[in-house]
């Protein structure tokens, strides 16, 4: 029973996979042929010029934000550029089991040894008798669970999972999908797709669907994902998590039409599912439909869910949609209930709010509080450039827009501004080197090209 608790305690979703980290690339012994296959797309696939969601925010690490983070994701620290010997030597003497830098387990060992520090379960892992306990077989599985997901000791749940197995003569679906989950920790993923493919043979289940689903996502094979899935949704017609995982594949293929249909799908079973919620309102606010956002975070909130992401999303609505003073209200219970990880984001969209009412005072204000609760917010420091620029500052701009360009290499705003400021004050030599780093960082910004162009027929005529 103290076991089966402190697993309760320390239980990860095997189903919620984090992303993976530069740890877990560069130390891949997969091998994988150069060419791409003809049945695998490209993860990031192709944005259509139709498609509004390529102005959605870019995060600090160059991911497209989404309307909704899952758990494994909101608890990671977000970091500018960091160094591959950063990420090799970080998590070296901090507790770890081995040198190899820590990757998805990793964050498993820093979420269960808080907990953990006081428990004395007395299991004796080396003097375990596996043999004898694999007979048994309500014993064993919580032995399984306490090795997985306490211990993380992989090679013995594996041994436990093979003499279990072999007790019941390799009819038991359940440790046979179990045995599947211990090669994919290990990742042998083509051992992993065998037991998975097994254990659908004998009893086809969900959690299986979607492990093996995550298989061919760390293989690289979306089509066969999101075949399986298909496959999934039409045996199991009524259950949401499997649309959500066909919804999480097609945008990670940037297909955001059919991600709009699977979550309108997952909303007609499950009409309180936060996830599709989340996502559909953020999906229809930057489609310019922002009365339409605000319904489904509405809905969140008559639901309980009370958080300062939400309330700074429905006061973005509400500006959008006219509605001045709910917008001011909801940003400020945003930040009422904000921390030191968030609160920079909110008063960053607060001085935007500002500048849209012809307040500059305040946006100038707000876009200062956030580079001073968060010194590396690229976007504040480019706006605070841009209101020195018209207070005639131009030597404490160039300086904003100098910081803001270090370490971000997706936004080309301060690179235009710099080089629009430059131009106007005839040093078109520095205009033009700065505006070919802003048409590098970003081809779809005509505005840029336009002035590249400028600049270039200005050359022209000195010489």
């Amino acid at each position: 029973m103290k076991c089966k608790a402190v697993v309760k305690e320390n239980f990860i979703d095997d189903l919620e996979l984090d992303d993976e980290n530069v740890g877990e690339i560069f130390l891949d012994e997969n091998a994988v042929v150069s060419a791409r296959r003809s049945e695998t797309p490209s993860a990031q696939g192709s944005i259509s010029s139709t498609n509004r969601q390529i102005i959605k925010p870019i995060s600090q690490s160059g991911r497209l934000s989404t309307g909704f983070t899952r758990p494994l994701t909101s608890c990671r620290p977000v970091s500018g550029a960091v160094k591959l010997e950063e990420v090799i030597t970080a998590n070296r003497g901090n507790g770890a089991v081995t040198s190899r830098p820590l990757t998805t387990m990793g964050r498993e060992l820093r979420l269960g040894s808080a907990s953990i520090i006081d428990a004395d379960t007395s299991v004796g892992i080396d003097k375990l008798n596996v043999k004898k306990w694999a007979h048994r077989t309500g014993i064993a599985m919580i032995l399984f669970e306490y090795m997985l997901y306490v211990e993380h000791n992989i090679s013995k749940a594996l041994e436990i999972c093979a003499e279990a197995s072999e007790a019941c003569k390799f009819n038991d679906w359940c440790w046979i999908s179990r045995l599947g989950r211990c090669y994919f920790r290990l990742r042998l993923f083509r051992d992993a797709e065998k037991q998975y493919r097994s254990s659908l043979k004998i009893q086809p289940t969900i959690s299986t669907y979607l492990e093996l689903s995550n298989v061919y996502i760390r293989l690289g094979m979306p089509n066969s994902a999101m075949d399986l899935l298909h496959e999934a949704s039409n045996e199991f017609t009524t259950d949401p998590s499997i649309v959500l995982g066909i919804a999480r594949l097609c945008y990670q293929l940037n297909d955001q039409h059919a991600v709009v249909k699977m979550h309108r799908r997952v909303l007609s079973l499950d009409a309180s599912n936060i996830e599709a919620l989340a996502s559909l309102g953020a999906h229809f606010f930057y489609s310019d439909l922002p009365e339409l956002s605000i319904r489904y975070y509405r809905r969140l909130l008559q639901m309980g869910v009370q958080c300062s992401e939400l309330w700074n999303n429905l006061g973005l609505g509400c500006f959008y949609s006219s509605q001045y003073d709910i917008a001011l209200s909801c940003m400020d219970r945003a930040l009422s209930i904000s921390d030191d990880n968030n609160m920079a984001d909110i008063w960053f969209n607060v001085g935007h709010i500002g500048v849209a009412l012809g307040d500059l005072g305040l946006s100038y204000q707000a876009f200062k509080v956030a580079v001073a609760i968060n010194p590396n917010h690229r976007e504040a420091l480019n706006n605070i450039a841009v209101l020195e620029v018209r207070r005639m500052k131009f030597n404490l701009a160039r300086d904003c827009f100098n910081t803001s360009v270090c370490g971000d290499h997706h936004l080309f705003e301060p690179m235009f501004n710099r080089s629009l400021m430059a131009y106007r004050a005839g040093d078109f030599q520095g205009a033009y080197s700065c505006i070919k780093k802003a048409v590098t960082s970003s081809h779809h910004h005509s505005e840029s090209e336009e002035l590249l162009t400028i600049l270039q027929d200005q050359f022209t005529i000195n010489c």
